[in-house]
This record gives structure tokens, sequence and C-alpha cells, in this order.
């Protein structure tokens, strides 16, 4: 490591300003090992605001002062939520990553990963509304969808209870009034991209819906 006072010198800096922006968003790209408190109890893991969650700063940002301050708006504007089932002895976990403390007020992205079988809306709907409502500026919200669709016959309780259920998620997303970016990847309606692109007032924003998931690390594609 240079001495603090030629740190400048170094050729990360030496790039054009666009380019390094880029090598920051793949240096702060989130992986398994940034979920580090998947809890069955989120609510009073992520929510207790006498207890912000916090995890430590990558450590370029710790060991750089211009690289920290270039840095400092993205490691608060972007967040990852997870919903998984790690086992057949072990509930649904919800768990974040996140890079140094987690402010909602000052999230713009958040990347919602159900990485379920199915659904099961209960386990996770509730506390992503919770989220929602606390980060009022979010402007881009990434969905991946890994549940597939339960084989039930039209008409039933399981149909009309899964319809109400996408109706309150889209909902919370319509209501995010800074929204801009909306994209869905994985196996769901067709219809969720234009319910949402339908309920945003004015213009300038960009949903979009694919069939194959965001995440390709290796144990979430």
């Amino acid at each position: 490591m240079p001495p603090f006072h030629s740190q400048h010198l170094s050729p990360l800096f030496l790039l054009p300003t666009e380019l390094r922006h880029r090598i920051y968003e793949y240096y702060l790209a989130f992986t398994h090992s940034s979920f580090l408190a998947d809890s069955l109890r989120p609510t009073v893991e992520y929510l207790d605001p006498s207890k912000p969650y916090t995890t430590a700063l990558p450590s370029l940002p710790q060991t750089c002062k211009r690289a920290y301050t270039e840095l400092a708006p993205m490691l608060a504007s972007t967040a990852a939520l997870r919903v998984y089932h790690p086992g057949a002895r072990n509930g649904r976990r919800i768990g974040f990553a996140v890079h140094g403390r987690l402010r909602f007020e000052r999230l713009r992205c958040l990347i919602l990963i159900i990485d379920l079988e199915y659904a099961y809306w209960n386990e996770w709907l509730e506390f992503f509304g919770a989220v929602v409502a606390r980060a009022e500026g979010l402007e881009c919200v990434v969905v991946d969808w890994a549940p597939r669709r339960a084989a039930v016959r039209a008409g039933t309780w399981e149909v009309r209870r899964d319809a109400k259920k996408e109706r309150i998620f889209l909902d919370l997303l319509k209501g995010l009034r800074g929204l801009r970016v909306v994209r869905f990847y994985g196996e769901m309606l067709g219809s969720w991209a234009e319910e949402v692109e339908g309920g945003m007032e004015g213009g300038g924003f960009v949903v979009r819906c694919e069939a194959g998931r965001w995440w390709n690390e290796p144990g979430f594609s």
C-alpha cells in the first residue's frame, strides 16, 4: 500500500471516472458471504431503530480516503434482501446484504431475492412492506423470483390467495413515488410488468420482465 499522500497516483485513479465507477460497481457486488445475519426474526434484527444493522465496510474505502469519497454514495444506496430456506429442518430466513450501516432513508436501489420453491407470501410480504415504507427514496427495485407456480385448479382458494398477495406486492411497488426502474427476473406472471407500469404516475420510468434469474452466482441460478 503506497503512502497516503501518493494514493492519488494509483493506476485506478488515472482511469476515466465512468470506467472507475464501473469497477466500483463490480467491486461492491453482493455475494453469498455478504448475507451475514439471516434471521428468523427479521423485524427485530433489521427494523429496530435503536440497534441499526451494521456490517464492516469493504477494505478499499477503509484504506484509501479518495476511494472512500468516491464510493460513499454507492455504499449506502444499495441493499439486497434475501428470503430463502436453508434446509428441511430450518425455517425460512430473511437477510440483508449491505456495506456498512443499513440506512433505509438512503437506499436508492433494493434487490429482492425470493429464493424459495414456492412464494410463501406470508413469510416475507409483511416485512417487505415495512422495508419499503422506510425506504421512501427508492428509485430502482430488482426482483429475483425463484418460486415456481403451483399446479392448482382455477377458482380455488389458493388461486384467490395468490392473486390477493400479488396485488398487495405490486401495490407496494406502485406506492413508491420516486421509483423509476423496476426489473423482474424469473418465473412469474407476464402481467406484472404491465401492472406496475400502468400504475406508475408520470413518465421517465422503465419496467422490464425477464425469464432468466438475475443472480447468476452458483447456488442462486
